[in-house]
């Protein structure tokens, strides 16, 4: 049951939420999908655009949970536990199931054939920065793998040996950090590079991004920059392994979406048989494109120049 009183206090701190700075962190992945899937379901925010969520309902909230909660679904249970227990207890919490109902979706096609550019006014000192690649494969292409490593390179979780982040915090000093991140769904997908800087240093910081992609297309990783991905990639596998509710997810996220779970061993597995600087590089040349690419400015983008933003990226 959801009682009036605490949707009419969520509204409420929504509101204010929307107000705040760190706030705008989490709006940039609507943003995001609004604009690499514009004109598809993936586009369309979960729960909806903040207006929309404002003016919910304690029955919209029900009509959503029905529509949500239902088969199929998967459950994923990390720990020393009896598995027998775990099914007792999931028929108890859960009650009859449904096992019948069957996923609505339509596959993704798109329709994007020059780089896109939105810009999106946003009460915060610093331009937050976007470059979105879309991905044509989902989470159960062989590739996934490939993406992980090069994702990884770009600067997964900021890493600090990641060149843009040694060249853009160690040496020009132009924003506080800058990372990456690969995520797919069931048939296509975004490998996104992240950061902020100050308005005027928009252009320089889409110039050096656009120059790294440049880069991992015309030239092979070196044998210590695919050892150094490698090793960072395999610590945060292992890492997540360790987390139960961290890997709890992932392995449901795998069996959801690409019909399968994909253990620790069997991702370390895969890296070694299938990722190696020729195929890092393949993809870097095919999906690092211009025609492929969005670019989301969120923040004082009033006076931002839009020829001079896409002149910045132009050698994509």
């Amino acid at each position: 049951t959801f009682p009036e009183r605490l949707v009419r206090e969520e509204m409420h701190r929504r509101g204010v939420e929307e107000m705040l700075d760190d706030d705008t962190i989490e709006m940039l992945g609507d943003f995001e999908d609004e604009t690499v899937f514009a004109g598809h379901e993936l586009s369309r925010r979960l729960f909806g655009s903040r207006e929309e969520m404002l003016s919910l309902t304690v029955h919209d909230i029900r009509s959503w949970h029905r529509r949500m909660v239902r088969s199929p679904i998967v459950i994923s249970v990390v720990g020393n536990v009896d598995p027998k227990n775990v099914g007792q207890l999931f028929r108890r919490k859960f009650g009859r199931v449904r096992t019948d109902g069957r996923l609505a979706w339509r596959p993704f096609r798109s329709t994007q054939h020059r780089a896109r550019l939105r810009l999106v006014p946003w009460p915060t000192q610093l331009v937050h920065i976007v470059v979105a690649t879309l991905v044509t494969f989902g989470l159960g292409d062989r590739r996934r793998i490939v993406l992980s490593a090069l994702n990884n390179h770009l600067g997964e979780g900021s890493r600090w040996s990641s060149r843009l982040q040694m060249r853009f915090v160690g040496k020009q000093k132009l924003v506080y950090g800058v990372g990456s991140n690969a995520w797919n769904f069931r048939d296509a997908g975004t490998l996104t590079t992240t950061t902020q800087c100050e308005p005027e240093h928009v252009e320089t910081v889409l110039n050096g991004i656009a120059a790294e992609y440049v880069r991992l297309r015309d030239q092979r990783l070196t044998a210590q920059e695919l050892e150094l991905a490698l090793k960072s990639l395999i610590e945060l596998s292992e890492d997540r392994s360790l987390d139960p509710v961290r890997y709890a997810t992932f392995l449901g996220e795998q069996t959801y979406i690409a019909g399968g779970p994909i253990t620790h061993e069997m991702f370390v597995e895969r890296i070694a048989e299938e990722v190696s600087v020729e195929s890092i590089q393949r993809l870097a040349r095919l999906l690092l494109r211009r025609e492929r690419t969005s670019i989301i400015l969120v923040g004082q983008v009033k006076r931002l120049n839009r020829k001079n933003i896409l002149r910045a990226v132009e050698d994509l």
